[in-house]
């Protein structure tokens, strides 16, 4: 029973040895991120100390476990933190650290009970764009309904990801943000308007580049791409 849990530990040595103590798993399909949430990660993230549990809280809003990111966040404690993680199986890697997405995953959840998250969660999503982890910053803005960030996350990040191909990123961010409450901000007209283009929809594209540049205010760095696709599609 245990079999699909360990393997999509992936080897991490913390998992899969809690995982071997387990005496039975749930027999259903899609249990695993569960299960690891409720038998595994729960034992972990108890087993620390509050300045830890912070600590890694911490990580999971990083985009990248690099030394200078750490440094730059614990100071001269980074050391000390990332071995304690290591300690309770939280990051792991010999080259480049890591933490488990499932791990992760468990943590951003944790961090939704706390008072804070929305001052974290926006500290993080502004680290993200200035790292340039594009696709995380957007996955913060949608897991944690930062409604107010959507606009200037997508200003910073569609050109780079038009650039190098990743428009379906773009295209499932504008689609969750569409199917909300409310009417979305006008970058994500430009999305939808992009999207259109490149499927040869063209009057589509006109009309919903056309409501996008009424939106969009004076400067907005999108006003460009906008006229771009209409010129286009016309």
């Amino acid at each position: 029973d245990l079999a699909p849990l360990i393997e999509q530990a992936k080897g991490w040595p913390a998992v899969v040895t809690l995982a071997a103590g387990l005496e039975a798993a749930e027999r259903r399909e899609n249990a695993i991120p569960t299960m690891l949430h409720r038998y595994v990660a729960e034992e972990l993230f108890r087993s620390a100390s509050v300045e830890l549990r912070s600590a890694l809280i911490t990580f999971a809003l990083l985009p990248d476990l690099s030394g200078p990111r750490l440094s730059r966040h614990f100071a001269e404690q980074a050391e000390e933190i990332v071995q304690r993680s290591r300690d309770i199986g939280f990051v792991g890697g010999d080259d480049a650290l890591e933490m488990h997405p499932l791990l992760r995953e468990f943590l951003l959840l944790k961090l939704s009970e706390k008072r804070d998250v929305d001052r974290r969660v926006q500290a993080a999503v502004a680290e993200a764009l200035e790292a340039e982890a594009w696709h995380f910053a957007l996955d913060l803005v949608l897991r944690f309904r930062l409604e107010s960030q959507v606009d200037p996350v997508l200003e910073q990040s569609f050109h780079p990801l038009v650039r190098t191909g990743r428009l379906g990123t773009l295209a499932s961010f504008a689609e969750r943000v569409r199917n909300r409450p409310g009417f979305p901000p006008p970058a994500v007209d430009v999305v939808e308007a992009e999207v259109a283009l490149r499927d040869g929809r063209y009057e589509l594209a006109v009309q919903v580049s056309e409501r996008a540049r009424k939106r969009l205010i004076d400067g907005h760095r999108m006003l460009s791409r906008v006229a771009t696709i209409a010129g286009q599609s016309q």
